[in-house]
């Protein structure tokens, strides 16, 4: 239990002065809490110590009241904290050595926690020792309080459970059985007949199972590729029972038509994401460990290869260099002193396909005619399959950047935001007014407390503005209603985006994420494309959205495995060990595409219903129709 005292000496210390200590002081005295069961409340108990349970601020103070348990710790020894959860790690060639440095460690900790008030359970505390030797090495022998710590081959730490060898056979074989579990609830919700939709059980599944696949796949996705292929079954088994398929339906075919990526691109995709994030945090101590110290992976290459050389590797397989990035900090401007910008939309108002050129252009001089700027610049951003520019225009001169290719259009109208306001800083303008037709970052704008560097950067030269009696306001207009001045900033942007040589070499950590994202989704579209599913001729690109019709749970199955070709009909034949069944007219094997546009026996039911040759499963109407045809001709219940 956290000691109050403790906590006001700490804030002390750290040099908090005023009302705000008053304040802790006040919330965490005369604290108050009775207990609940049923429909029975127990006494009112009085909060001897400790920081209120269920607060916001608790969790902070708790923070610092415990941040500094391990100090005085000797440096070799590596520390980690994580609110109460704390690990401390020591390698070396000697186990003596490393001994003596984790007991004078757990002595040093132990006293801290004692001086502040923390006490260590001793039954959770355990040791493991990690090491790849075949042969005979004793553990070393460590102590708390006198009581020896236990040694084990597997300990678990923030929810993943570390073995011995690090190979993660324990942690992936408890995930496998945990997301089987949770697979129950979506196989009772996957009932034939009363199940819910398979978009529905899709998103439970993504809630359910996915997010337990997810959480430290970064760490365990080290682990050889036969260990990680444990969770493919779990993977597969979740998508065949969210969208009905057959047993015998091919993974690929699964993955496809439920539009969720195989778990190897999804393990690559959430590593990469994270890896580049990182790389936005300049003073982030993860980058010392993921990105600098992999001197060890150099000089042996068989072990385990650390997240930083698995980052590396796969962008150098897809021939992608990081650019300069703009790196994320803290606002130079604190939130309350972030001036409000003006900006008028009211041409939101107008629908744009009822509206006509003329009425656009009317009602954007209104605007200016009430505002009365001495000085109107356009701004626009463009993105073409050459590339991206960004461009300003004042009067009758254009200024246009042109900006890496990765980057998004959000981006580059940001940009030209940015560089008008600077425009107007340096050329000291008294009454400028922005013209944008970039309505999401007007919006973004508003966000006092956004982490986006671009965002800050046009807030900061906004208050610098206003404190030389700069009032800028911006106006948001419609692309491509005849107004001049954001016709000329637009094929300036244009023209921008065309050049070979980049103005600009610095991107936004998101546009490089998107990115990776895109290069892994292309990667997932090739393997795809070089399959040989009967999925192919109804859905060629793995991004194609899923189906929108809304159906009972029984004809979206029976859709779904005409799409994926694998029934009961035309493969119940493995499971019962027999030959595979043949077409009765035509002596060619059965399968569901040539019972729907080839076989001659079915062709008048097919006129009657209007099923064309051309495959189309994924349109309301040719479904609709589909499942009358199977019903007429009586193999619907077959499926």
């Amino acid at each position: 239990m956290t000691w109050r005292y403790s906590i006001l000496e700490k804030l002390h210390k750290i040099g908090l002065r005023g009302h705000l200590p008053l304040f802790i002081s006040s919330f965490l005295n005369n604290r108050q809490f009775r207990v609940k069961l049923g429909h029975t409340f127990s006494a009112v108990k009085c909060l001897e110590n400790g920081v209120v349970q269920g607060s916001p601020s608790s969790c902070p103070l708790f923070d610092v009241a415990i941040n500094d348990i391990a100090e005085n710790v000797d440096s070799s020894v590596m520390k980690l904290l994580y609110v109460d959860d704390l690990a401390i790690a020591c390698s070396g060639y000697k186990m003596e050595g490393i001994a003596e440095k984790l007991q004078a460690a757990i002595d040093i900790i132990v006293d801290n926690g004692q001086r502040i008030g923390f006490r260590f359970s001793e039954e959770k505390t355990t040791c493991v020792h990690f090491c790849r030797k075949t042969g005979d090495h004793p553990d070393p022998a460590l102590f708390m309080n006198g009581n020896p710590i236990p040694s084990k081959d597997t300990v678990k730490f923030l929810g993943l459970t570390f073995d011995r060898k690090l190979n993660w056979k324990s942690h992936i074989e408890q995930l496998k059985n945990r997301c089987r579990r949770s697979l129950d609830i979506i196989k009772e919700l996957s009932h034939t007949k009363w199940g819910a939709e398979p978009k529905k059980l899709l998103i439970l599944y993504r809630a359910l199972v996915m997010s337990r696949l997810d959480y430290g796949s970064i760490v365990y996705s080290s682990a050889r590729k036969t260990v990680l292929s444990k969770l493919d079954s779990v993977h597969n088994m979740g998508i065949r029972l969210c969208i009905g398929a057959f047993k015998t339906s091919p993974s690929q075919s699964l993955y496809c038509e439920s539009g969720i990526m195989p778990l190897h691109l999804r393990r690559k995709q959430l590593l990469c994401s994270y890896m580049i994030r990182l790389k936005g945090y300049k003073t982030h101590i993860n980058n010392n460990y993921l990105f600098e110290k992999t001197a060890k992976f150099q000089t042996r290459p068989t072990i385990t290869r650390p997240a930083g050389i698995r980052f590396g590797e796969y962008l150098e397989n897809i021939n992608l260099n990081i650019p300069e990035i703009f790196y994320y900090s803290f606002n130079e401007i604190p939130p309350w002193k972030i001036p409000e910008m003006r900006t008028h939309t009211q041409l939101l108002a107008l629908e744009k396909e009822n509206t006509p050129h003329e009425v656009y252009q009317k009602e954007f001089l209104n605007i200016l005619d009430k505002i009365s700027p001495n000085c109107v610049i356009y701004t626009d951003g463009s993105k073409t399959k050459n590339g991206v520019g960004t461009a300003i225009t004042i009067g009758e001169d254009s200024h246009s950047w042109s900006l890496p290719q990765e980057s998004s259009v959000y981006f580059a109208e940001q940009y030209a935001i940015w560089q008008a306001l600077l425009f107007c800083l340096w050329y000291k303008k008294e009454k400028p007014v922005i013209v944008t037709d970039s309505l999401s970052v007007l919006t973004s704008l508003r966000d006092i407390y956004t982490s986006d560097p671009i965002t800050q950067k046009i807030q900061s030269v906004s208050a610098e503005l206003r404190m030389k009696n700069c009032e800028v306001e911006l106006i948001w207009v419609p692309s491509h209603v005849g107004i001049k001045g954001n016709e000329v900033v637009d094929r300036a942007a244009k023209t921008a985006a065309a050049l070979n040589e980049k103005d600009v070499k610095t991107i936004k950590i998101t546009d490089l994420i998107n990115s990776v994202k895109q290069c892994i989704s292309s990667e997932w579209q090739r393997a795809w494309s070089s399959c040989n599913a009967k999925l192919k001729p109804f859905k060629k690109d793995v991004r194609t959205p899923y189906i929108s019709v809304t159906l009972p749970r029984l004809d979206m199955i029976r859709i779904h495995r005409l799409r994926i070709g694998h029934t009961a009909l035309t493969h119940l034949y493995i499971f019962k060990k027999e030959e595979r069944p043949k077409c009765e007219l035509c002596n060619i094997d059965l399968s569901t595409f040539h019972i729907l546009y080839e076989c001659p026996k079915y062709t008048s039911e097919r006129s009657q219903h209007n099923i064309t040759d051309e495959p189309n499963l994924h349109e309301e109407e040719s479904i609709r129709n589909t499942i009358e045809f199977l019903k007429t001709i009586r193999i619907y219940h077959k499926l």
